[in-house]
């Protein structure tokens, strides 16, 4: 077997060097790479008009102070592009008025069902045609499908909206509240006709969660250093898209604090 030459070996061992040091570069930038600043803002939707301690200005600023990349919306993605008065007919004021303002750095996450994907909202759908407002509806009237539990979930959120400003709705306190509100309701309505509101809210959470991991995703392989984005949804939504995206992402992104945005250091 022929030896390899001295110049040979000479090479042999600077690719070797070019090889670790590419190796260990790779990893250390892999290491050192920023993480995706991210908010999660509760909204109260219509509520923000009545409530000067967390008016729809109030929102609109903080969103601004923080300087995002990209604002999620709950309004649907084959939404974002259709008609003021079929957007008006359909989503929540500050929701079209984030798109508007953030144009192409505005996104959709929202879902609203399986019946619904892929299309426009028929007129008249909330009023006549859909199966959960009809079944929101008739529990309403129902005296004989109670929970204690149920009951005490709800009137720890209504106790904070009452007074709630954008730091206090979106302290955690909240999100707390939620998370028992709807562990009660799902043992409350199991094994009844109504059991299926809970698999449609469940379900859309997990499908906003799922949107608004996809464009955390896209940020991270972008590698776009200082990203921001600000996920603005109603706050039922926010809790679980906090654990959502925690679970998934952990040290790959920041949250961060709404009480923080707008403050000096």
């Amino acid at each position: 077997m022929n030896r390899p030459s001295l110049l040979a070996l000479k090479w042999l061992v600077v690719l070797a060097l070019l090889s670790g040091c590419m190796t260990a570069r790779g990893r250390a930038d892999e290491a050192g790479a920023s993480p995706v600043e991210v908010m999660v803002i509760a909204t109260l939707h219509s509520a923000h008009a009545g409530n000067p301690r967390y008016s729809y200005e109030d929102l609109y600023a903080i969103i601004r102070a923080f300087r995002p990349d990209a604002v999620g919306v709950e309004i649907r993605a084959e939404d974002m592009q259709r008609g003021t008065d079929y957007l008006a007919a359909n989503y929540p004021l500050e929701m079209r008025e984030l798109a508007r303002e953030y144009g192409a750095r505005a996104f959709g996450i929202d879902w609203l069902g399986h019946d619904l994907e892929g299309r426009a909202i028929p007129a008249g759908y909330w009023r006549d045609h859909s199966e959960i407002r009809r079944l929101q509806r008739e529990l309403d009237g129902r005296t004989d499908i109670s929970s204690a539990q149920v009951d005490a979930g709800r009137e720890r959120q209504q106790q904070i909206i009452r007074t709630a400003t954008a730091a206090s709705l979106n302290d955690g306190r909240y999100d707390a509240a939620t998370r028992d509100y709807y562990r009660a309701l799902s043992a409350m309505l199991a094994d009844t006709p109504f059991s299926p509101l809970v698999t449609f809210y469940a379900e859309r959470d997990r499908q906003i969660a799922s949107n608004a991991a996809q464009l955390i995703r896209d940020r991270l392989n972008r590698k776009s250093p200082g990203a921001r984005v600000v996920f603005v949804v109603g706050a039922d939504h926010r809790a679980f898209l906090l654990d959502a995206l925690s679970g998934e992402f952990r040290d790959k992104i920041r949250l961060v604090p709404v009480s923080q945005i707008g403050k000096t250091p």
